[in-house]
């Protein structure tokens, strides 16, 4: 078996582990999600993300535990642990501090929510569309491991829509997705996951194209903020939205991943976007 059949095999099991933080996951259940021997699972998913199962089980949890706890601040501990799969409060302050050396309490004092200088020329180039209601996506995926560096992020683009345009020749839509599944405030920089994504038709007959995935990003609703401005500076849009409008809204950002949709912009090639910052959201 190639090494992209493994990469696509284990992005697969990554996909399942994100869907299912808040379930008890075991090593049947991940290894069936890849189409791995549960025996050789171990060595192939360290060997690809350089991490045992465990190890990254418990600091995705944690940190998406860290993010609840710095942006629920009004919600209670009880239903953050409850939010995040834990059946009692004792037993998620429990594996919190064990993890972290400080008790949730800590945490969530040492990051509460306050007034940060963002520069003016980033706050001026989004504007709020509103909060809108987005359908399902059926995506054609290739993911980056290494954080969210701009060029790595457009070459990348360039040589998915490259290799979409040859293999399915007209068959392919034209929106391009970006996901990014981690904040570089709770996640070291070099283990945060993007995925570079085009929108594909439900009735396409996709076979083995590996080391690319398929998979369905579920619809609901959203705030979405249009953002005009160079690739390195769309992080520093995503502070603005969550610690200037997450903590002054109706909003709590929910568990599903925040999407960008990049739209057409003849600027692309320049590094210039246009892109609808798309943040997943319940009313509270």
């Amino acid at each position: 078996m190639s090494s992209t059949i493994y990469q696509q095999r284990i992005n697969t099991v990554l996909d399942y582990i994100e869907e299912h933080l808040d379930s008890k996951l075991t090593l049947q259940t991940l290894s069936n999600a890849g189409c791995l021997s549960k025996y050789h699972f171990h060595r192939v998913f360290k060997a690809i993300t350089g991490e045992t199962v465990h190890d990254y089980i418990k600091r995705t949890k944690m940190e998406k535990v860290s993010r609840a706890l710095a942006l629920h601040h009004t919600k209670s501990l009880t239903d953050i642990a409850f939010d995040m799969g834990y059946n009692s409060s004792a037993n998620f302050s429990r594996d919190v501090s064990l993890y972290f050396d400080k008790s949730p309490s800590q945490i969530r004092s040492e990051m509460k929510p306050h007034s940060v200088s963002i520069h003016d020329e980033i706050k001026s180039s989004i504007s709020f569309k509103g909060v809108e209601k987005l359908n399902n996506k059926r995506i054609l995926y290739t993911r980056i491991h290494n954080g969210y560096k701009a060029d790595i992020i457009r070459e990348t683009f360039a040589s998915l829509c490259a290799w979409a345009m040859d293999y399915f020749k007209s068959r392919i839509g034209e929106q391009l997705i970006g996901i990014g599944y981690d904040d570089p405030d709770f996640t070291p920089l070099h283990k945060c996951r993007y995925d570079a994504c085009i929108v594909i038709s439900n009735d396409l007959d996709i076979g083995n194209i590996a080391p690319y995935n398929v998979k369905n990003i579920k619809g609901g609703t959203y705030a979405v903020f249009l953002f005009e401005g160079r690739g390195e500076d769309i992080y520093k849009a995503w502070e603005v939205i969550f610690k200037e409008w997450v903590i002054h809204s109706d909003y709590f950002p929910d568990n599903r991943p925040h999407l960008e949709i990049y739209l057409p912009s003849p600027q692309w090639k320049e590094n210039m976007y246009r892109v609808e910052l798309c943040l997943p959201v319940i009313h509270t």
